[in-house]
């Protein structure tokens, strides 16, 4: 099946993409006002890799039916062929996850930036776009995912905190963290990479919490990236 293949190989080819950016973070080649776009573009990414575990939740589905209904008509009695779906239905639930995080982390950033706590450098041959489409170039030759420009990023991120304060980014960080929490202790009992997950969504959503309240809004000091939970995903430890 075409249309089954083409989803497999944009599925591995997303995948292949997040671990690109995800490279960066063990390799600590980040600066602090990158990780605002570095969290936006992989929840955009997660996105395709949604669409793409949708997509073969209904193609096994599919071929599931197909084959038992060619081993009714040839009357065998062999076991009816059952889609994978709740290894499937694991992994759509772990990408959610990750996607909800991405976001509160993006909003948590929104509110830093607000309260000038994570500024670009100051030189003066500093371009944000530069360093936007230096991050994301090897991405260009892709058809899908296609590459998102850095002026519809910009233009998204203006939209998005046009009518907010920092207070109201913060308090949408925590709500964003809360169904992190939420949604990993709906799947039962959490362990290994979500457990890390959960704290780090526990942790966050505490500290996004004392941010919206005005707490150390006075310190000119950067926040710092805690990744010793998890290897990708940072508690935002606000000083």
């Amino acid at each position: 099946n075409v249309s089954a293949f083409g989803c497999w190989l944009l599925n591995y080819l997303v995948q292949v993409m997040m671990e690109y950016l995800q490279i960066g973070f063990e390799l600590n080649l980040y600066s602090p006002f990158e990780h605002h776009y570095i969290f936006w573009y992989t929840e955009y990414l997660l996105g395709w890799r949604h669409t793409c575990l949708k997509s073969a939740k209904r193609f096994h589905s599919i071929e599931a039916n197909l084959i038992n209904k060619g081993r009714r008509k040839g009357k065998t009695k062999a076991k009816a062929i059952k889609a994978p779906v709740k290894e499937l239905d694991r992994e759509e639930h772990f990408v959610l996850v990750e996607r909800l995080l991405c976001l509160g982390l993006v909003q948590e950033l929104d509110g830093l930036r607000m309260v000038d706590k994570l500024p670009y450098p100051m030189f003066d041959w500093f371009i944000p776009q530069r360093s936007f489409e230096r991050r994301f170039t090897a991405f260009s030759p892709m058809v899908t995912p296609q590459l998102i420009p850095y002026q519809s990023y910009h233009k998204l991120y203006t939209e998005s905190t046009a009518k907010m304060n920092s207070t109201m980014m913060f308090t949408a960080a925590a709500k964003q963290f809360d169904n992190v929490k939420n949604t990993i202790e709906s799947l039962g009992n959490a362990s290994g990479e979500l457990s890390q997950l959960l704290t780090i969504a526990k942790t966050n959503m505490v500290i996004a919490k004392l941010a919206a309240q005005g707490h150390k809004k006075g310190t000119k000091l950067l926040p710092t990236f805690d990744l010793s939970t998890h290897r990708h995903y940072p508690i935002i430890r606000i000083r």
